[in-house]
This record gives structure tokens, C-alpha cells and sequence, in this order.
């Protein structure tokens, strides 16, 4: 029997204002999703064990499941646009699970251990196996490869500003993943805010262009006038 870390704020959020029937199909995915935010099951299967009250047509549990694959402007996180679950080969992962997982955990020196191995690749068994509760190395290439189009979706949003060649490097940089394939190299920062990283970027692109000779992009010098008045990052 496994065992799930809830966040408290859960009944601050905005999924606490939707129907108790919501609430129970979010919870009971909260409580069966594994390590690697894994939900093996089939909707039918699903939809048996959220076991909704007068639900005989299925529709609540329909509902609870659209509402829960979709965009939600209130929500909390704003990565991958407030959506909660995405369906996968096999079952759903949640999509927020791994940031959750690392505000959450404990803070004995055991875990903490645990986790900087994690964080560097060691002491990890990626395991394939038939049973798909197990980890699986291709739930874990899904799980990332999800996380990875959402961090390409939200850097490719600036190339108003920059050239699409320039973005296209600083995402094959940052979503390299760690030797066990748990995170990608962004993941892995203490602190992330992206305008500045583009900002750094580009400006570092320029330094090089200006060693190499080549010119300066439009892009370099659109950056510097629109972020140069962005206030000093903290890491708070």
C-alpha cells in the first residue's frame, strides 16, 4: 500500500470551489498516482474506484475528468496553464507531481540524502517490467517528454523578441535531462525565471557574436530595452 503526501493548500485553491464530486475524482487520483505522478488505469476503472454518488450515466465523473485535463486560469501554478492531468499510454500522470513532490517531502537527513542522489543521478533503478504500477522507463520518458513540451510551448511564446534559432539552442540546453531521467537541467535550478534566462542568454550570444565577428541580432538588442528595467531576482 502506497503512501501520498497531500499539500494542505489543496482546500485553498481553486478546485476546492468546484463540486464535491470534483473534489473526490482529484483526490482519489491524488491518493493512487506513484512516484513518478502515474495513475495505471483505465477510465473505467477509474470511474469505479472515485465510486461518485448518483452518478449512474457517468457524467459527473466526465465532467470531473474534462475539468481536470483543461486549462484553469485561477489555478495556483500556472505551468501547463492550470491543467492537473494529462492522459497518457496506460493511465494519466499528474502534471504538477514532481514540484509538488519536492516542496513536500521530509526534511530528515535520510530524505534529503536520498534526494541529492536522485538530483544527481545516482543510486536510481529505472525498472521495465509488464505490470505498469511498477516503474516503467516509458512512463518516465512520458512523464518528462510532457514536462518538456510544456517548457518549450511557454520559451517559444518570446519570439517576438528573439530569433527562433536562438530559443530553439536554450531549449536543447535546459531540458537536458539528469543521468536518471527524472529532471531536466532547468529543473534542477534553485530559482527559474524565464525572461531573465532569455535575457542572460542573449546577451551571452551577443558576447560570443562580438568575439566571433558576427553581427548583433535585432532580437539582442530588443531584449536589452524591453527587460532592462526588471527589478533584481531574490531567492525568497
Amino acid at each position: 500500500m502506497g503512501f501520498t503526501k497531500l499539500d494542505s493548500g489543496i482546500v485553498l485553491s481553486s478546485i476546492w470551489a468546484q463540486p464535491e464530486y470534483i473534489r473526490v475524482v482529484w483526490t482519489t487520483i491524488l491518493a493512487l498516482k506513484n512516484q513518478n505522478g502515474f495513475i495505471a488505469t483505465s477510465y473505467s476503472g477509474l470511474q469505479r474506484t472515485c465510486n461518485l454518488l448518483d452518478d449512474i450515466e457517468g457524467k459527473k465523473f466526465a465532467n470531473s475528468i474534462a475539468y481536470l485535463e483543461g486549462p484553469d486560469p485561477d489555478s495556483r501554478t500556472k505551468e501547463f496553464d492550470g491543467r492537473r492531468i494529462q492522459r497518457i499510454e496506460g493511465g494519466w500522470i499528474v502534471l504538477n507531481h514532481q514540484k509538488y513532490r519536492d516542496f513536500l517531502y521530509s526534511d530528515h537527513p535520510d530524505a534529503i540524502r536520498q534526494r541529492k542522489h536522485r538530483e544527481k543521478g545516482e543510486n536510481v533503478t529505472s525498472v521495465t517490467c509488464h505490470d505498469p504500477r511498477d516503474i516503467d522507463r516509458d512512463i518516465s520518458v512520458s512523464v518528462l517528454l510532457v514536462r518538456s513540451t510544456s517548457f518549450k510551448e511557454a520559451v517559444n511564446k518570446h519570439n517576438t523578441i528573439y530569433s527562433q534559432s536562438m530559443l530553439d539552442d536554450f531549449i536543447r540546453y535546459w531540458t537536458e535531462p539528469n543521468k536518471s531521467g527524472s529532471k531536466m537541467r532547468f529543473e534542477l535550478e534553485q530559482t527559474w525565471d524565464l525572461p531573465r534566462r532569455l535575457v542572460t542568454w542573449a546577451k551571452n550570444d551577443k558576447t560570443f557574436n562580438k568575439k566571433s565577428g558576427a553581427p548583433e541580432h535585432d532580437y539582442q538588442r530588443a531584449a536589452a530595452g524591453k527587460y532592462s528595467n526588471l527589478p533584481k531576482a531574490s531567492n525568497q
